[in-house]
């Protein structure tokens, strides 16, 4: 969720649809049209919700190795920005779980330590911790001279992910796969590897592209094989839930691939005349993915009517007023830590 520090030129289009994604991240933990309509909320949550976090990774793996590529130090700055953003806003959220804990505060140290490092402080922080994974798998790759590894190595991981959720039904019985399903930590096991990094190095894939197909290929050409994806991933949507209701379908194998057309298709069309409109949409979407569990959390001890809706609206409304305003301070060094 961390831009790159130092992006001079900035890319509007992607501030703007960073945003758009940040709403979607509510969505998924809101499902607010689930008591009104199971299919609008399916599309909502279940399609264009899985786009969200993968895009989040993906454009934070593209700037970083587009420094890399250009022999740039990024490794210590941006890993220290990611542990500052996170661990400041750790200390909300791990005030937030003591509230309603009920062991000894010997076991809450130990087990806050224990997520801080693997599953995250708090259940949408995850991410964080996936994310510094990547970037020191990437960074180690690089180091070793062995970057040609992580473009096939994110593929072949994703695709391992997908064997172990998405397509769990038909890989029972592969004993390899049956081994890491059963793992204990089979959970931090596919957020780190099977999410994490596949998305993060992903950007790689990104940068080459951008640099030698995009040339060639126009708008129309993009929306097309894009919409075709799009095609092709729903209608995998569609078999894999008549096949099993429960599965993960952010490990969908076309999702990939869609992915890095929508990345694609923001780079070519950078829209630099919305600048100001993707400032506003850069604090948005951070202090929107950072905050909203803060403000369901409230919602919840509020006494309101507590609906999916309701709830969805609440911290939906709240965020954004509140990140209008935090976005008139942008130059603001506490607005910067909280949402820069």
């Amino acid at each position: 969720m961390i831009p790159l520090a130092g992006n001079k030129t900035r890319n509007c289009s992607i501030d703007i649809f960073r945003y758009i994604c940040a709403f979607l991240v509510i969505t998924i933990h809101t499902h607010p049209l689930k008591e009104h309509s199971f299919l609008a909320d399916f599309i909502f949550v279940e399609v264009f919700g899985k786009i969200a976090v993968p895009f989040f990774f993906i454009v934070a793996g593209y700037f970083y190795v587009k420094k890399l590529e250009k022999g740039q130090p990024a490794f210590l700055s941006y890993l220290k920005r990611i542990f500052i953003t996170y661990g400041l806003w750790s200390v909300v959220y791990i005030g937030l779980s003591y509230i309603n804990y009920d062991k000894p505060l010997t076991s809450f140290i130990k087990e806050t330590a224990e997520k801080f490092f693997t599953s995250g402080s708090y259940y949408h922080f995850w991410y964080f911790p996936a994310l510094i994974f990547g970037l020191c798998l990437t960074t180690l790759l690089y180091k070793l001279r062995l970057k040609k590894l992580i473009i096939p190595l994110s593929i072949a991981l994703f695709a391992l992910g997908s064997f172990c959720q998405a397509y769990r039904q038909w890989t029972t019985g592969i004993d390899f796969v049956d081994a890491i399903c059963s793992h204990p930590d089979f959970a931090v096991i596919h957020k780190f590897f099977m999410r994490g990094f596949p998305w993060f190095g992903c950007g790689l894939l990104v940068y080459h592209a951008e640099r030698k197909l995009l040339p060639k290929l126009s708008n129309l050409r993009l929306f097309i094989v894009a919409a075709i994806n799009f095609a092709v991933w729903s209608g995998e949507i569609y078999f894999i839930f008549s096949n099993n209701n429960n599965a993960n379908f952010a490990s969908s194998l076309s999702l990939y691939p869609l992915m890095v057309l929508i990345l694609l298709i923001l780079l070519k069309n950078p829209l630099p005349k919305l600048s100001k409109l993707s400032e506003r949409c850069r604090i948005l979407a951070n202090f929107t993915y950072y905050s909203h569990p803060f403000f369901l959390f409230i919602f919840a001890y509020s006494g309101t009517d507590i609906t999916n809706l309701n709830r969805f609206i609440f911290a939906f409304g709240t965020t954004l007023v509140i990140g209008l305003i935090l976005s008139k301070f942008s130059k603001n060094k506490i607005v910067k830590l909280i949402a820069g």
